[in-house]
């Protein structure tokens, strides 16, 4: 799976942002809770899932600064 650079972050955001929107519109609609709870939680997943690979990045780059150092410890 590719990385994920801070414009595709971005652009998962305002998919998120669109997927608000639609709760509220739902809400504004009066729609029923079985039609409003499903797409809450779809905003929640999506929101887990940005900040998993914020997670991951800050990981990877504090893997890649100890790296550096070890590998200068033994020069």
């Amino acid at each position: 799976m590719p990385r994920k650079g801070p414009s595709s972050m971005i652009d998962r955001l305002h998919r998120i942002e669109g997927q608000i929107r639609g709760v509220e519109k739902l809400l504004q609609n009066e729609e029923p809770n079985e039609k409003v709870i499903p797409q809450i939680q779809a905003v929640m997943s999506s929101l887990e899932s940005v900040k998993l690979e914020l997670v991951k990045e800050q990981v990877r780059q504090s893997i890649l600064s100890n790296l550096d150092e070890a590998v200068s410890l033994l020069k």
